[in-house]
């Protein structure tokens, strides 16, 4: 099974422009019509349009969805790769949040909410083992808040 990570957000603008955004902070190494490449990982991003949004996993969460990425991650990749990789996709939501106001999830496997805004700040859940256990996480934990976050959709 591949391990990926989903993030759904408000943030209404075009797709090439959140792509380039997310390319530019992770070091692309190559980015096709809607993937970005980079050692260990790929990246789609979708902007979400009509009945889709009434239909998106935003609603879950109580905002209406307008953007999509979905971090896939090479099986093959080391585990130092994998971190790596984990500590761009944490830069990348950062810098959606910081370019763009609005609320916005992340979800391990489409499942489990590992990071979100949707209030007053970002939070990491605090159950999430992989961010005590990746170095480069820190800097971001340290400038948010952690807890235990609801799962809607377990």
């Amino acid at each position: 099974m591949s391990l990926f990570y989903a993030f759904y957000g408000e943030v209404d603008a075009p797709s090439a422009e959140v792509q380039r955004l997310i390319a530019a902070t992770v070091g692309a190494e190559h980015v096709s019509a809607d993937t970005i490449f980079c050692e260990g990982m790929n990246v789609t991003v979708h902007h979400v349009e009509g009945n889709d949004v009434e239909n998106s996993t935003g609603r879950y969460f109580g905002f209406a969805e307008r953007t999509s990425a979905t971090f896939t991650f090479d099986n093959l990749a080391s585990s130092d790769q994998r971190e790596r990789n984990v500590v761009r996709m944490v830069a990348s939501i950062s810098v959606i949040f910081d370019a763009w106001p609005g609320r916005g999830v992340l979800l391990h496997n489409g499942e489990r909410v590992v990071l979100q805004r949707l209030a007053d700040g970002v939070e990491f859940d605090s159950e999430w083992d992989d961010w005590i256990e990746i170095e480069g996480v820190t800097p971001y934990l340290s400038a948010h808040a952690a807890r235990r976050l609801t799962q809607p959709l377990l």
